[in-house]
């Protein structure tokens, strides 16, 4: 039985399906991350689950214990459910310890103690219990809420857009310390975010959502090199998407004669490759480029941006083919008007239609 279970689940707004028939099951301690672009429908998913918003159709199921279907809903406070929001919604008014200990009984003994401990399961100083959140960082106040929603033990964790809010740095720390917190309590979670890069490194599964539906569910791995479509793989990440001529399991395409994954399809089709599939070297002074076996291009632009750079190359011959974005190393830029030999390592990816 999956610990969290989503059936054709359905939540309209007037004329808008926010929601439409959305199936979704989640395995106990793991980590969901639920992207898609802004009114896809994430965030209502997370309400829905939470309790804050009742389905109009289908059901939610919580290790076995039907939270929402036709026949009604649980309320949001007795599903044993923390959020974390994307501002974390700390009480401006109240200590760092009222704060985590809001949901805590006031008479309880063990209330202070719990309030340490769980001060330290987020990485935080018990010295800090005295101040305000406008006392702390961006960061600090992210662990304070999510500290918070741990206070009452949760069976599910949902975070919704939590580190959007974080320099770039503190974000990708902060976010590590987060989901290793939450593996090492055994608690699943999902989060909403649209951040793709985030989404992979976060998550143990990824699903897309698309006009309130899953467009494809899988693993980080499976949805970046194996995308359903070109949104998808557009979506998460850099994307070399070229019409190509399939036969035995290769591509004859504007980068030459490249293996696919799909060894059973014949005719046209499109093909996908990532970025840093392609290496580029480039081409010595006065070689005889009419005489050179593999694809050719041209850097035409370039872009610096510290360690990862990037390099335009228009492929020689390319006909109609767009010029090609690829990821270097700062220290591997060619100049601008370079003839660059291209070559490409592993499989592409065959979008079936």
């Amino acid at each position: 039985m999956s610990f969290l279970e989503l059936r054709s689940v359905t939540k309209r707004y007037g004329a808008v399906a926010a929601l439409d028939g959305v199936d979704l099951t989640v395995a106990a301690g793991s980590r969901t991350a639920v992207v898609g672009p802004s009114g896809s429908g994430k965030t209502t998913l997370l309400r829905v689950v939470a309790g804050f918003e009742a389905p109009d159709a289908g059901g939610v199921t919580l290790e076995g214990e039907v939270l929402a279907d036709a026949r009604g809903a649980v309320p949001a406070h007795r599903r044993g459910i923390g959020v974390v929001a994307q501002d974390g919604a700390l009480f401006p008014h109240l200590t760092i310890a009222e704060n985590i200990g809001f949901g805590l009984e006031r008479g309880d003994p063990g209330r202070a103690a719990r309030i340490a401990e769980l001060m330290a399961m987020v990485g935080l100083e018990t010295a800090m219990l005295r101040r305000r959140p406008d006392e702390l960082s961006g960061g600090q106040q992210q662990r304070v809420a999510l500290a918070r929603a741990l206070a009452r033990r949760p069976r599910l964790m949902l975070l919704d857009e939590p580190f959007s809010a974080l320099d770039t740095g503190l974000r990708a720390s902060t976010r590590k310390a987060v989901a290793d917190l939450l593996s090492g309590a055994g608690i699943a979670t999902i989060l909403v975010t649209h951040d793709q890069a985030e989404a992979l490194s976060f998550a143990d599964q990824v699903a897309v959502m698309r006009e309130g539906r899953l467009s494809q569910v899988g693993t980080p791995r499976e949805l970046y090199l194996r995308p359903r479509d070109a949104m998808i793989a557009e979506f998460l990440g850099e994307a070399i998407i070229l019409p190509a001529r399939i036969a035995g399991g290769w591509a004859e395409c504007a980068l030459g004669r490249v293996g696919v994954d799909d060894r059973e399809l014949s005719g046209a089709a499109e093909i996908m490759l990532r970025p840093e599939q392609v290496s580029l070297t480039p081409v010595p002074e006065g070689w005889a480029a009419d005489a050179e076996p593999t694809p050719l291009g041209e850097v035409v632009d370039t872009d610096f941006a510290g360690a990862a750079c990037t390099v335009v190359v228009a492929l020689r011959g390319g006909g109609a083919t767009p010029p090609l974005l690829l990821r270097r190393s700062s220290l591997e830029i060619p100049a601008v008007g370079t003839l660059v030999r291209l070559a490409v390592a592993g499989t592409a990816h065959v979008f079936r239609g």
